[in-house]
């Protein structure tokens, strides 16, 4: 027996039609399926690529070692040839210039270590004076020359722009120091390493970024003059023997 689900009507099994209003049996199945477009059956979302997740912050653990090395330095000749004014502003000043440059250099070394390498092509070089008046072309100079010459050249630095691609996607970077001299020309290639997880953080080749290590050497020098200093007898303007 069924019943029809219009009139509700009891009808016999072999009834394919309902006595009283003739309605079919409604075959029993499973629910209507939604459909979908031919398009939409045949479109195929590709899988995306894994992007690797952005670097994590650098150890700095080899930078506090360098500068907990560098204040031991600035400090140990006061102790042990007793307090003297020039040799500790030569150490305090290498201190920070030695801390301060080994900070960023190891920020670079660590993007060079653990990211990723591309070749870049050098768009630009940008001149920025520290002092307009002495990078004027009005200005005349030592040797009464006019423009940039030898000593206004070092009132500024030279900027580096460089262009690199990675995934289809086009990128430009800064060299982070300016330079008293043109590390690359337009048009030349430089080495460009980035976080592969961002592309957008990167550094430029030494060449472009010389300065922490000049810093460091600069640095240096400074604590060598203060251990100098303090072991000179300011009396006979001997070593301290």
């Amino acid at each position: 027996m069924w019943m029809c689900d219009n009139c509700q009507e009891i009808n016999d099994d072999t009834a394919s039609l309902c006595v009283r209003c003739h309605r079919p049996i409604e075959p029993i199945g499973l629910p209507p399926m939604p459909s979908h477009s031919h398009a939409e059956q045949q479109a195929v979302t590709p899988i995306d690529y894994l992007k690797p997740a952005p670097l994590s912050k650098p150890n700095m653990a080899p930078v506090y070692v360098v500068n907990s090395f560098a204040v031991l330095l600035a400090l140990l000749p006061q102790m042990l040839y007793g307090f003297e004014f020039v040799s500790l502003c030569f150490g305090i000043a290498s201190a920070v210039l030695i801390g301060v440059a080994a900070f960023n250099l190891w920020k670079q070394i660590d993007l060079i270590i653990r990211g990723s390498k591309t070749n870049g092509l050098v768009t630009a070089i940008d001149f920025q004076p520290n002092d307009g008046g002495w990078s004027d072309n009005s200005y005349t100079g030592f040797g009464g020359v006019g423009g940039y010459n030898g000593w206004n050249r070092l009132s500024g630095r030279y900027y580096t722009y460089a262009m690199y691609t990675v995934d289809g996607a086009d990128y430009t970077v800064r060299s982070v120091y300016g330079t008293w001299w043109k590390g690359y020309e337009v048009g030349q290639n430089a080495d460009v390493w980035y976080d592969p997880g961002a592309p957008e953080i990167a550094v430029l080749g030494s060449r472009a970024n010389p300065q922490a290590a000049i810093s460091l050497l600069v640095g240096a020098g400074m604590c060598y003059i203060s251990w100098v200093s303090a072991a000179t007898d300011q009396h006979s303007g001997t070593f301290y023997r």
